[in-house]
């Protein structure tokens, strides 16, 4: 389904070669249906190998009792943190941090669970890595793979292994991003919505990632912490750090989260 025109390169802004190739002409939209009809595959091979530590277990989400604000509250609380105290966060408050990005939601009879952000075609193409820039209780920085299935996560081994001071010199913003206590990472492993949506699944991947930004961003604001979207990094040793082949499988976007300083 994807095509070029060629009537707009190479004079035309990338942007815009990009957005007029990704629509959809009405001929197409019979083969979409069919596609998007299939039966959903909702574990799929990733696309990068690494070696990982022993599952980590999270704990359950904070309840009612961490997250009671209302969504007015939390919506008007909502601020792009600039600063972050340097402390770590209670595993609690990391766990529901990460639920509320890329968790599973209750079952309720449903033949496939959903998750807490909508994905076009429950394709579900984004990934979910973390640092701990300040962790607690002793725990390696990371990156580690949040897996919604389990609630849990797995200290990734890559090759070569990236320390923190690799990490922060891949960041624009080194010293905002040492002093939180998480780093969101979400990478988006583009065929899982491609191969149903063509080019302009690519589209919905990038859509799918602020949504997912934005439950980080509230969840932080719900719990009394800062947090802020980050988009400028070193593409090729950020993809390199969490095994990703930075082609089929890249980074699109970041959040960190921490306690306000002050």
């Amino acid at each position: 389904m994807t095509r070029f025109d060629a009537r707009l390169a190479p004079d035309q802004p990338l942007w815009m070669v990009f957005h007029q190739n990704s629509k959809w002409r009405s001929m197409e939209w019979t083969e979409v249906r069919r596609r998007a009809a299939a039966p959903v595959r909702m574990e799929r091979p990733s696309a990068w190998q690494f070696r990982r530590r022993p599952f980590l277990a999270l704990p359950e989400p904070l309840s009612s009792d961490g997250l009671s604000a209302s969504l007015r509250h939390t919506l008007l609380a909502r601020r792009s943190a600039r600063e972050f105290a340097g402390s770590p966060l209670r595993w609690e408050e990391t766990s529901t941090i990460l639920w509320a990005t890329a968790g599973l939601l209750p079952a309720d009879g449903a033949e496939h669970r959903r998750r807490t952000a909508p994905s076009a075609g429950a394709r579900y193409p984004i990934e979910t890595f973390f640092w701990l820039p300040t962790p607690p209780d002793g725990r390696g920085h990371g990156p580690y793979h949040y897996e919604p299935s389990r609630h849990g996560a797995a200290e990734m081994l890559p090759e070569p292994t990236m320390p923190l001071s690799g990490l922060l010199a891949a960041c624009a913003y080194p010293a905002l991003v040492e002093r939180a206590g998480l780093l969101i990472v979400l990478a988006a492993v583009f065929e899982r919505t491609a191969e149903v949506y063509g080019g302009r699944g690519y589209r919905f991947v990038l859509l799918e990632a602020g949504h997912m930004a934005q439950n980080a961003y509230l969840a932080g604001a719900a719990l009394g912490l800062g947090a802020v979207a980050l988009g400028g990094w070193d593409d090729a040793a950020l993809d390199a750090a969490l095994g990703l082949d930075g082609v089929h499988a890249s980074a699109l976007y970041a959040v960190a989260i921490g306690r306000p300083k002050g």
